[in-house]
Order: structure tokens, then sequence, then C-alpha cells
């Protein structure tokens, strides 16, 4: 399997869950927000990746919880996003 999609973005495997992330990040590293589509069922949701390019396991629960209770994927990835901004240091 390629490592390049469409566009551009990059692929990687978590789980069962294909993931597509942004090529670059905010100089500092730290979290980042990243869509996520079940190769299953084509479902779309949202996860918040670490350091090291892997789901922050807490957050993803959390997330995978309210994918599993079939909320919006819109409302999906407000909660990611306030997750990573929450877990940033100020």
């Amino acid at each position: 399997m390629s490592d390049t999609g469409r566009r551009g973005r990059k692929f990687c495997l978590v789980d069962v869950v294909i993931c597509s992330r942004p090529e670059g990040r905010a100089q500092g590293g730290g979290v980042l927000v990243a869509r996520v589509v079940s190769p299953v069922s084509s479902r779309e949701s949202w996860t918040v990746l670490g350091d090291d390019d892997r789901p922050v396991e807490t957050m993803e629960r959390y997330l995978a919880d309210l994918t599993g209770i079939e909320r919006s994927p819109n409302a999906i990835k407000a909660y990611a996003h306030d997750l990573k901004d929450w877990s940033i240091p100020r």
C-alpha cells in the first residue's frame, strides 16, 4: 500500500481504522486532530494523535464511544478539537 493518497495526504493504519493526517505540524510538535474512516463501514470519525502519531488512548476511547452511539461526525470533530486544546499545556 502506498503511503500517499489523493491530494498528497498521508495515511496510517490504526488498529482497524485508516486515518489521514496533515503533511506537517505546527512548530513544536504537540497533538493534532485527525480524520478516521472505518474501512468496513466507511463511517467517518475523528481522533486525537499524540507526539508519536498514535491516538491518545483516553481521548480515543471517549471519541470512539461517541462514534458508537452514532453522534454526528461534526460533533465528534468539535469534541476532538476541544480535547486537543485542553491537553496543550499553558
